[in-house]
């Protein structure tokens, strides 16, 4: 965890262990996994193009290991996403330097052997997308598919194995941000995700040849529903199941003691059902 003392930081770069390393790589994916290894996947190399090899590195010991694997890793790639659920990584989409991706693969990070996974319903190919982790979910939005930047969002159940398109409502107001003044574009790329509260929260990325510097929020409609509508059920509930006490009470001939217990009682149900 990173503790900041003061309104000032530096950067160091840790002395790791002499021996095998990664190529010099950007646009591959980085998790962190049981608090302890940094795991890498892909990229690209100006030396050896299009990559994709599995790294990973100790935060303990700082060694770095390209560990061998079973079954058939991803192709090579870039702009690919990432995400780790529990001991296994999912690794999908991106670029092979002809065309876009939009396969899905997990590897077992305690056996270490890959599997490619059924795609049926899942997202058109894209690079530069973002994947971020809910529960059992694994949420992908955006990126950008060589013709246009793509603005929908999907989940694939990690247990069943099944993705889900979702059906995102836009405000109806959009709000005005920043790219010439034409509010908010929702197809992007090159963005972050980042979940938090239940709502995940979305920040920056292009769109064309303009960056972006909004936040956006997508929370789940229902959600809000059903939790508004299990709080007035309750209330109901409450009010129904007092009344049938007053009758009760009514049908006991108003003794003094049963009108005292049935009150406390009623009064406890109330505080169960309210805070």
């Amino acid at each position: 965890m990173l503790t900041i003392f003061s309104d000032s930081c530096r950067w160091s770069q840790p002395r790791y262990s002499i021996g095998l390393k990664p190529s010099p790589l950007s646009q591959h994916t980085s998790c962190l996994y049981q608090a302890r290894y940094m795991v890498v996947f892909g990229g690209y190399s100006t030396s050896n193009g299009h990559l994709n090899e599995l790294w990973i590195f100790d935060l303990h010991v700082l060694s770095w290991s390209c560990p061998e694997y079973f079954g058939t890793p991803p192709s090579k790639r870039r702009g690919h996403g990432a995400a780790i659920v529990k001991d296994k990584m999912y690794i999908f989409g991106g670029f092979d330097g002809t065309s876009h991706l939009n396969d899905l693969h997990c590897i077992d990070l305690q056996s270490l052997s890959w599997v490619l996974l059924d795609m049926k319903g899942g997202p058109s190919p894209r690079r530069h997308h973002v994947m971020e982790v809910v529960g059992e979910h694994i949420v992908v939005y955006g990126g950008f598919d060589g013709e246009k930047y793509l603005e929908d969002v999907y989940s694939f159940n990690v247990k069943t194995n099944i993705w889900t398109c979702w059906h995102v409502l836009r405000p109806c107001i959009s709000p005005s941000i920043n790219i010439g003044g034409n509010g908010t574009m929702y197809g992007r790329s090159l963005h972050t995700m980042t979940f938090h509260n239940r709502r995940l929260i979305v920040f920056g990325g292009v769109h064309g040849s303009g960056s972006l510097q909004d936040v956006l929020y997508l929370e789940s409609v229902a959600g809000k529903r059903l939790l508004k509508l299990r709080f007035v059920l309750r209330i109901l509930g409450s009010l129904i199941y007092a009344k049938v006490l007053v009758l009760h009470i009514y049908s006991t001939l108003l003794k003094p003691s049963y009108i005292i217990f049935y009150f406390r009682h009623i009064i406890k149900v109330l505080e169960f059902n309210y805070i």
